[in-house]
């Protein structure tokens, strides 16, 4: 600089580079030490227990169940934000979520949130959004008569017709032809979706309840559920492209009837986008998935509102563009591999190296060492010491 301005008062020009290294360097460093210094909780996850709601079985693909105050909450963390997924297990406590989420560096937010959730949240000042509509059916009052389910049964004659075949199997699940029919259905529709909602695992779907359909011996179509102790909940939806008309229908239909015959009393066939006012002005009609919630109406479901309430203009435009990336691009899907069992077969290969055979001829008295080289023969290295 003193180069540059060979004219100029030296001193002055001193003083001009200390006062902007220490406006745009040293205060900033300070100010981001001080934030560095407040103690930070880490959350600590709950173990799931068998009456919790059945769509937390998404702990098995990176959500976690955290405690805040007498509530348990269904929670992923995304770009700083700490966002609780669905209604809280126990009394909806927004300020000691909030807390409980500030503590450990994270902003609240709150998504598919319930009415009780809404009302708290909007009761300390948050904005509250209505995003989607869960359709709910109560499978011990459900039947597929009735003016309003005519829609329905029309689909399921066409799925008697065409000769549509369930299973509904609770092991060895055929999990290679389902494989081909999810590829089929991700080619169709780009990916697959993802945080709060479910991604093909063979691992979670052992764990699920899982219901078949065939024509004659192939494979057209599954759907899978989240069962609780007390409620069920659809996950995964998949068909390859030209089932005949009626057979997802016939899938809902037959896990309708397994819950009236094993006591459950709620069943939900997952949330839509809502066609609220607002969510219309901001969307195109495609991304309202028209066709999605037309599928669903014909059960005729009670249909509950789904929110999303976050503290902030800014927070709550962060809050909805972080999930809706999140939903769209979920990124690769971490999936486990089950445990090798005690009559597995393990098979690997070993590089094949080139010796020499003199180190192999070993003379009297000569003492027997391995050739200290490794990998193919184009690309020999010493092995490190141990």
């Amino acid at each position: 600089m003193l180069a540059l301005l060979p004219h100029s008062d030296q001193a002055a020009l001193i003083g001009a580079i200390l006062a902007f290294r220490i406006i745009y360097y040293l205060l900033p460093a300070f100010l981001g030490l001080l934030g560095l210094l407040r103690p930070v909780a880490p959350l600590v996850a709950e173990r799931q227990s068998a009456p919790m709601p059945s769509e937390w079985g998404l702990v098995r693909q990176g959500a976690a169940i955290l405690r805040a105050g007498p509530a348990l909450w269904l929670c992923r963390e995304r770009l700083g934000l700490g966002i609780a997924i669905g209604p809280a297990f126990g009394p909806a406590e927004i300020g000691s979520f909030s807390r409980t989420m500030r503590r450990a560096g994270l902003v609240p937010v709150l998504y598919k949130a319930g009415r009780a959730e809404a009302l708290a949240a909007r009761s300390l000042g948050w904005q509250v959004l209505k995003v989607a509509e869960e359709a709910i059916v109560d499978p011990q009052k459900w039947s597929p008569e009735g003016s309003s389910r005519r829609q329905l049964r029309r689909h399921l004659r066409h799925a008697a017709q065409a000769g549509i075949r369930l299973e509904a199997p609770r092991h060895r699940l055929p999990i290679a032809e389902m494989a081909q029919v999810n590829t089929a259905w991700t080619l169709k529709n780009r990916r697959e979706r993802g945080f709060s909602m479910g991604r093909f695992a063979p691992d979670l779907l052992e764990q699920q309840r899982v219901f078949l359909a065939y024509s004659r011996d192939r494979l057209l179509a599954f759907a899978s559920f989240h069962a609780g102790a007390q409620d069920w909940s659809l996950d995964l939806v998949r068909h390859v492209d030209g089932s005949p008309d009626g057979t997802m229908h016939l899938l809902l239909t037959s896990a309708i009837e397994t819950c009236r015959a094993e006591g459950i009393s709620r069943l939900s066939l997952a949330a839509v986008p809502a066609a609220g006012e607002t969510l219309t002005r901001l969307l195109p009609a495609a991304a309202l998935a028209p066709g999605l919630r037309r599928f669903k109406q014909s059960f005729a479901p009670d249909w509950e509102p789904r929110y999303l309430c976050a503290a902030g203009t800014f927070t709550m435009t962060r809050a909805a563009l972080t999930v809706a990336a999140a939903i769209h691009f979920p990124g690769p899907s971490l999936q486990r591999r089950p445990p090798c069992g005690p009559l597995s077969e393990i098979r690997f290969e070993l590089p094949a190296i080139l010796c020499d055979c003199d180190e192999w001829n070993l003379q009297p008295g000569q003492a027997a060492t391995l050739p200290q080289i490794t990998g193919p023969a184009h690309d020999r290295r010493p092995l490190p010491p141990s």
